[in-house]
């Protein structure tokens, strides 16, 4: 028997988040003398997973004919401004529809907090806003018929953070070491200097996948990928025992040399490099056990070459002297 049309919400795994709105204007008939059973779609799944019945598909297409619309509001917790908010709207990966749906893009002025999207295709989408120093959750929604005009309420709340500590492998803190916290996939960084008790503090970190990095970002002692959900992550960094390296660079007078490359090479195929101060010294700290080979050269006064083994924990000088054009 024919029924009037019905709106079935199917609620989804994250909190505040509607899986599938499913709309049926229709009661398929019965196959083989046995009822149609509604069940919830499951992630990803067409409606029903009858799609090779010939008047379900015919529904479905129905269901997406004609055009809609997406409204909404910001609302932000706690005291932060609204500033450079971006609203994307992109096709769903999950919900049904997305080859038909559309992309769109808006940028709000600073303060406004309502956005629209008209003329949409129906389809399945995924709503995203980004806002300088604001978290937001992704939002999807089904504009499907005869619901076919949304209205979204999307709360933001304040950025968080990552601090924590970098220690050696005996436990001592290990201060002045460059602390990078680099994003994933975009690979967007950012970079803070330990304290000299080896905590490092890294302000207004969005939520999403991360890898920190304690030294060269590149070439690192100690790396750990996470993924960061605001307020707060600790994290503790463990390097290797390191060492100092003093290079003083010198002409063939034992004269200081100002503003001359030093370059190196190190266990593990790590590198260094620096430039000589007026005093004609570089120095290298944070800089793993082992042997180093380093060369100083400048047009003027030539090149030198040094050989030293560092030692964990331990501040080992090396001079260079240039000879030579």
């Amino acid at each position: 028997h024919p029924v009037d049309p019905v709106a079935v919400v199917v609620g989804g795994a994250e909190r505040g988040v509607g899986r599938v709105a499913r709309v049926v204007g229709e009661r398929p008939p019965e196959r083989g003398g046995v009822p149609w059973v509604a069940r919830p779609a499951a992630r990803g799944e067409s409606v029903a997973g009858h799609e090779r019945h010939p008047r379900q598909s015919r529904w479905s297409q129905d269901a997406r004919r004609g055009r809609g619309s997406l409204r909404g509001t910001l609302e932000v917790a706690g005291d932060e401004p609204l500033r450079d908010a971006r609203v994307v709207l992109v096709p769903s990966d999950t919900l049904r529809g997305r080859e038909a749906g559309d992309s769109r893009a808006l940028d709000l002025e600073d303060g406004t907090r309502d956005f629209a999207f008209a003329d949409l295709p129906l389809a399945g989408y995924e709503l995203r806003v980004t806002a300088r120093g604001l978290n937001a959750r992704v939002q999807r929604v089904l504009l499907e018929q005869p619901v076919v005009d949304q209205f979204v309420v999307v709360q933001l709340v304040p950025a968080g953070f990552v601090d924590g500590r970098v220690l050696d492998v005996d436990g001592r803190p290990v201060g002045g070491l460059a602390v990078t916290l680099e994003a994933r996939p975009a690979g967007t960084r950012q970079a803070v200097v330990t304290d000299p008790g080896g905590a490092f503090h890294l302000p207004g970190v969005l939520d999403g996948d991360y890898r920190l990095t304690a030294g060269d970002a590149d070439l690192p002692l100690d790396a750990k990928e996470l993924r960061f959900r605001a307020p707060s992550l600790h994290v503790e960094l463990r390097v290797p025992a390191l060492g100092h390296l003093s290079c003083l660079v010198v002409d063939g007078f034992g004269a200081a040399l100002e503003g001359v490359a030093v370059q190196g090479y190190g266990p593990e195929g790590s590198s260094v490099s620096g430039t000589s101060d007026r005093a004609g010294r570089v120095e290298l700290p944070h800089l793993p056990a082992g042997d180093y080979r380093l060369t100083a050269r400048d047009e003027r006064h030539g090149r030198g070459r040094a050989s030293v083994r560092l030692e964990a924990g331990e501040r080992t000088d090396a001079r260079l002297v240039l000879t030579g054009p």
